[in-house]
């Protein structure tokens, strides 16, 4: 995961990877993306935020991503403004091994 993120500050602390800054607007909320009912959710260490706007896209980040998110949280909900994908969903690189192409 630390290799996504090249040009920011991170670092690894133990088993935990810490993002200090990214792109020079701060420290980001790290989390999985869950579907709950018609939206996209992040859920992190304490937290849960409704994902909205233009990237809060399953083809983005899909159910299972671990991403980090840089945004702002208004009445419970998470304006993304920037998303990275730190690692894909487990059921993601399952449907990635066994998919064909014609």
């Amino acid at each position: 995961m630390l290799g996504r993120l090249q040009g920011h500050r991170a670092h690894v602390a133990g088993d935990r990877l810490v993002i200090e800054d990214i792109a020079g607007e701060g420290a980001p909320l790290v989390g999985v993306i869950e579907r709950r009912g018609d939206g996209l959710w992040i859920a992190g260490d304490g937290f849960a935020y409704r994902l909205e706007g233009p990237l809060a896209r399953p083809r983005i980040a899909g159910p299972g991503y671990r991403v980090w998110v840089i945004g702002e949280v208004v009445d419970g909900k998470l304006r993304a403004r920037r998303l990275g994908v730190l690692q894909r969903g487990a059921n993601t690189r399952e449907k990635a091994a066994g998919s064909t192409t014609s």
